[in-house]
């Protein structure tokens, strides 16, 4: 895979600050499905000085294999004209991409304990992405109604990282459906799972405690690896029309 540049302009509101936009797309020539693009990105004068950036950023996509998708790079936000000799186009960027793959997983479906003197719980252990990954259960609670009559509910999963490589973005989602099997709500608690580490991850919602009577929470996981890694450096930076 390899990254192809559609977009880099800049604009100003005659401050004397600067933003940039981009844009960049790619063809997946890998046999996976990409579903999550993170990006980087540094702004750097034409002497060489780091002048703004961004990092950290995630695109959503669905690319099967051979299909192409474009997406934006944030860049920052108010680049400083002395910085850069008040000359928008000799800025350059560089651009780190990773795109991933998803491996996901159903825990399973608790009972909305009646009480907050009670909870419900997942005690089995699931070694998933090949061994690497340890699901270590789950506690699902609920917390006294506030004065407005609302009660949160909160799920409690544990995962364990026993591999090498950081799991990119590990997700465990909570959906909370009623007596009837209608959603009332959902909630998502991500992290950065390090080698050889452990996180605890608590997705919780609000909603009237009448609601839930009889209600029952669905717990998922899903986990995010990288498929390939490009780079580009960008300059010659264009005026926004």
């Amino acid at each position: 895979m390899k990254l192809v540049k559609e977009q880099f302009t800049w604009s100003s509101w005659d401050d004397g600050e600067y933003n940039f936009d981009i844009q960049v797309s790619t063809t997946n020539d890998s046999d996976q499905t990409v579903e999550l693009i993170k990006t980087s990105c540094v702004l750097m004068s034409d002497a060489g000085s780091s002048v703004g950036g961004s990092f950290r950023d995630e695109e959503d996509v669905y690319m099967e294999p051979g299909e192409a998708a474009s997406f934006n790079v944030r860049a920052g936000y108010n680049v400083l004209g002395v910085a850069i000799g008040g000359d928008p186009s000799t800025v350059k960027a560089q651009i780190d991409v990773t795109a991933l793959g998803r491996e996901f997983f159903t825990l399973g479906e608790l009972e909305v304990p009646t009480s907050e003197k009670e909870v419900a719980t997942i005690n089995d252990h699931k070694e998933v992405s090949g061994g690497t990954l340890k699901i270590l259960g789950a506690t699902l609670k609920r917390y006294p109604k506030d004065d407005d009559g609302d009660t949160r509910v909160e799920a409690q999963v544990g995962l364990r990282n026993t591999g090498e490589d950081a799991v990119q973005k590990a997700v465990v989602k909570m959906i909370l459906m009623d007596r009837e099997g209608s959603q009332i709500d959902y909630s998502e608690y991500d992290e950065i799972i390090p080698p050889r580490s452990s996180v605890f991850l608590e997705p919780s919602s609000y909603t009237k405690a009448g609601r839930l009577k009889g209600a029952t929470v669905k717990l998922t996981v899903s986990l995010f690896q990288p498929i390939e890694k490009m780079a580009l450096l960008l300059d010659s930076a264009t005026k926004e029309d």
